[in-house]
């Protein structure tokens, strides 16, 4: 029996291990994928060239500001990329794996959404600004709730630094 147990717990600990392989994988192919590449003295997101990609890193910060997403919150993410910023679905499961990584490198959401809504000023000027809305929007219509009041405040923020109307 004890015999038993100590496989079991080493079969497990082999499948949490391929399990984060596969996952570091999917990152490394998702940001090669979309060109991004390590240059000293830049930060990931000033690597960004498309609008889209910065729209949907953003949203994905929102989302995830208010704590951990329902598996809901992300399959309505993922339809609006498709949508919304015509994605393919392959593209856009890949823009959430990358847009996960990117907020990770500013160190959390809310250095995230502030970094992330310069560079889509920079990339798009203020109308990037109606994506995001529309985006976020749809998203929690699409699950029945509403964003939270820390979302609200985020998105009034985005769009003072993206000085929108």
């Amino acid at each position: 029996m004890t015999a038993f147990f100590y496989m079991n717990r080493a079969r497990n600990a082999a499948n949490a291990a391929s399990d984060l392989v596969g996952v570091a994988d999917d990152i490394r192919l998702a940001i090669r994928r979309f060109g991004f590449t390590r240059k000293s003295g830049t930060h990931p997101v000033e690597q960004i060239d498309d609008a889209r990609i910065a729209v949907a890193a953003l949203v994905k910060a929102l989302i995830d500001e208010a704590g951990y997403p329902t598996s809901e919150l992300i399959l309505q993410y993922v339809i609006r990329l498709q949508k919304d910023l015509q994605f393919t679905l392959t593209d856009a499961d890949e823009i959430k794996t990358l847009s996960d990584w990117l907020i990770a490198s500013c160190h959390g959401t809310s250095p995230a959404i502030t970094r992330l809504a310069r560079k889509l000023y920079k990339l798009s000027g203020s109308e990037g600004y109606g994506p995001v809305e529309g985006i976020l929007t749809s998203v929690y219509a699409g699950v029945g709730e509403a964003p939270s009041a820390k979302q609200l405040d985020s998105l009034a923020e985005i769009r003072r630094l993206m000085r929108a109307k």
